[in-house]
C-alpha cells in the first residue's frame, strides 16, 4: 500500500497539507489548503511533497525553504507566506490522509510519534463496576479502529525507513547487504544539484513558526 505523508484535511473536509507539525509550545500547527492554490503554483508545491525529499522530512516547512519559485524568485516558504495561503490550525482540527481509505487524527500521529506528549488521563476514584468495564470492553468498533490507525503509521514508519535506507545506500554501495568489499579506490558520491537561491535574504521554517506563534488560531476556515 503506497502512503503519503503531509496530506489530510481540515474539520470543513477541505484538502491540506501539514507544513509543520506543531509550533513551539503550542498544540497548532501550519497547513496549507491546496485546493485554493493557483494551478501553477499548486504544480509546483504537490511536486514538492510527492517528492522523496518531501516524503522523508519531519516538517515539509524545511523542504519548502530549500526550494525556488521561479515566477516570484523566492523560495516556496516565502512565496505561500507572502501570498497568504498559509495558516495556523488546532492539531485538534486536522485529521491526516495518508490514504483515501484511512484517516488519523494528528494528535494521535504526534503521540504514537513521540512529538507531543501522551494525554494525561486522571485516576478513576470510582467504585468498579463490571458491567461498566464489560461494556467498554465489548466495544470491538471502537479497538479495531484503533488497531488500524496504528498499523498505517507503523507502515508509515517503515516506508520512511526504507527510503532513507535507499538514500545512505546511494551514498555509499559498499554498505548495501552483499556488496563487494570496498577498495582502497574512492568511490564517486552522486551529489544532487541544488539551484542556488538568490542572494536576497529567505524566509525561514523558524522565522515562519515565529511570526505564526505569536498569532491566536482563526476561528473559521478563511
Amino acid at each position: 500500500m503506497k502512503l503519503t505523508k503531509h496530506v489530510g484535511i481540515d474539520t470543513a473536509n477541505s484538502r491540506v497539507a501539514l507544513i509543520m507539525t506543531v509550533l513551539p509550545d503550542t498544540e497548532d500547527c501550519l497547513v496549507v489548503n491546496t485546493d485554493r492554490l493557483p494551478s501553477d503554483l499548486k504544480e509546483n508545491f504537490t511536486h514538492i511533497l510527492g517528492s522523496q525529499e518531501g516524503q522523508t522530512a519531519i516538517n515539509l516547512a524545511d523542504v519548502l525553504a530549500r526550494r525556488l519559485y521561479s515566477d516570484s524568485g523566492k523560495n516556496m516558504l516565502q512565496t505561500l507566506h507572502e501570498y497568504g495561503y498559509i495558516r495556523k490550525a488546532s492539531i485538534d482540527e486536522i485529521h491526516m490522509t495518508p490514504s483515501p481509505a484511512y484517516k488519523i487524527p494528528l494528535r494521535t500521529v504526534l503521540v504514537e510519534s513521540n512529538i507531543i506528549a501522551r494525554p494525561v488521563v486522571a485516576e478513576d476514584t470510582t467504585k468498579f463496576n463490571p458491567h461498566h468495564y464489560n461494556a467498554q470492553a465489548a466495544n470491538v468498533g471502537e479497538a479495531l479502529g484503533t488497531a488500524r490507525n496504528l498499523l498505517i503509521e507503523a507502515d508509515l514508519l517503515e516506508q520512511s525507513a526504507r527510503e532513507k535506507r535507499e538514500q545512505a545506500y546511494n551514498y555509499a554501495p559498499s554498505l548495501r547487504p552483499g556488496a563487494p568489499a570496498p577498495t582502497d579506490k574512492a568511490e564517486p558520491i552522486d551529489i544532487p544539484f541544488t539551484r542556488p537561491e538568490p542572494a536576497a535574504e529567505q524566509l525561514t521554517p523558524a522565522d515562519l513558526a515565529a511570526s505564526f506563534s505569536e498569532q491566536s488560531p482563526p476561528e473559521g476556515d478563511a
